[in-house]
This record gives C-alpha cells, sequence and structure tokens, in this order.
C-alpha cells in the first residue's frame, strides 16, 4: 500500500503566509545576541590597538588589548546575563503564547496541546481526528498539520552536562591571649567539590511535507521533564499505531 501525503496546511491568521512577524522576531532577536557580544569585544580590543598602532607603540598595543580584551569578556557575560538572556525569554514566551492560541482556535478539541520557547517558540496540538499540528522553526512558523503518513519517526533525545558547585566550609578563628593582647590564627575550611549530571530531555519529531521531500525534525522541549516528553511520544506513537499502549 502506498503512502499519501497531504499538503502543508498554513495558518491563515496573517493571510496564509504563517506567522511572519515571530520569524522575524526570532531573527532579530539572534542577530542582536549574535551581534552584540561582537561590538563589545571589538571595542575592547579594536580601540586600545588602534590608539597604540597609531602612536608608534605596537607592543603596548597589544597588551592593553589582551588586558582590555579581558575585561570585555567580564562585560559581554554581564550584559548576556542581565539583558540578552532575559530580552529572548520574555520575547520567545509572547511568541509561544501567540502560537499556542493560534492553535487552540484552529483546533478547539485538540487532545494534546502544547507551547515551548526554549531556544525558539514553538507549538504543538494532537487532534481527534489523527493529526498533528505543529508550528516551529523547523515549519518556518508556518502551522503544518501532519497525518501519520508524514510523521517518520520520534524520539527522546537526551542531553546531559556536568555541573561542577564547590562548596566550601568556614575556616576556624582561634584567639590567643599576647602580652595583653589578642592574637588571632585562622585554621583555612576545608572545600568540596561536588559534580552533579544534569539531564534536558526533548522529543524529536522527524516527518516529511512531501512524499520524496527531505526529512524534517522539530524539536520540542521539555527540560528535566522525562515524563512529559516519554507522554507525548506514546501519544503521537498512539496516531502511527492504535495498538500501541
Amino acid at each position: 500500500m502506498q503512502a499519501t501525503f497531504s499538503p502543508p496546511t498554513a495558518d491563515v491568521k496573517h493571510g496564509g503566509s504563517g506567522h511572519p512577524a515571530i520569524a522575524d522576531l526570532v531573527e532579530r532577536t539572534e542577530r542582536i545576541e549574535g551581534l552584540t557580544p561582537l561590538a563589545i569585544m571589538a571595542f575592547f580590543i579594536g580601540m586600545p590597538l588602534t590608539m597604540g598602532l597609531l602612536k608608534g607603540h605596537p607592543i603596548l598595543a597589544m597588551i592593553n588589548a589582551v588586558l582590555l580584551g579581558l575585561t570585555g569578556i567580564v562585560i559581554v557575560r554581564i550584559v548576556s546575563a542581565v539583558i540578552l538572556t532575559p530580552m529572548r525569554s520574555v520575547r520567545y514566551r509572547r511568541a509561544a503564547h501567540t502560537l499556542d492560541a493560534a492553535l487552540a482556535l484552529r483546533a478547539p478539541t485538540a487532545t494534546v496541546r502544547r507551547s515551548w520557547s526554549d531556544l525558539a517558540p514553538g507549538a504543538l496540538a494532537i487532534i481527534p481526528a489523527g493529526h498533528v499540528l505543529l508550528v516551529d522553526r523547523s515549519t518556518e512558523f508556518a502551522t503544518v498539520r501532519l497525518d501519520v503518513s508524514q510523521i517518520a519517526g520520534v524520539d527522546i533525545v537526551t542531553d546531559a552536562s556536568v555541573q561542577m558547585t564547590e562548596r566550601r566550609r568556614p575556616g576556624l578563628m582561634l584567639a590567643l591571649p599576647l602580652g595583653g593582647l589578642i592574637g588571632g590564627l585562622t585554621v583555612a575550611g576545608r572545600a568540596t567539590t561536588i559534580a552533579r549530571i544534569a539531564e534536558h530531555h526533548a522529543l524529536a519529531l522527524r516527518y516529511q511535507l512531501a512524499a520524496n521531500g527531505p526529512v524534517r525534525t522539530g524539536l520540542i522541549p521539555f527540560g528535566r521533564d522525562r515524563d512529559g516528553a516519554a507522554s507525548l511520544k506514546l501519544a503521537i506513537d498512539r496516531l502511527r499505531s492504535p495498538l500501541v499502549t
């Protein structure tokens, strides 16, 4: 039996072209996150190099560039933590809410609906008729309707990272009387390094929009919630094979 492929269904909310505003938002946000650190480093390294070379002191210019470059690295980390990361989180959460609301209008009887804002915004819904609605970066932020013949596979992807934490016990201060004065002796505390393995899970949904088209992959992040990823995988597997329990 030959599988049939349904053409992708675009979201009509924006004139049939998906969500161009969200696609533009993601592009601009990523551009800002990429160019801001480069601009900061160019300033802290380029300025002393240029000034030193113009004054005829190349060695001094290189030394100053290295020292100010280290300062630039610190500034980049501060700007990323205080400005860039919070900005991206707020923008992507709002975009994910917009995508989820659009799916709620298109599939009011959906049995499963999920949205996310990690890495890039996206949303997914499973409708009782046996289709999956997906809108994310892999679909170029156009809502596509996938039937079971278009779903090539679904797997849980786990990314494990090691987090190192150092705990230091406070030192002991001993007070000793020395000729009417008080002398102090400090016994250094002990430092203990604790390693923890942090696992982050995502569901990889592989699909084809056309019979001979490329296989695309939509990633649905779940953070440390592996059970949530397993539950969504089971729901999609049941669409593909109703006998799955």
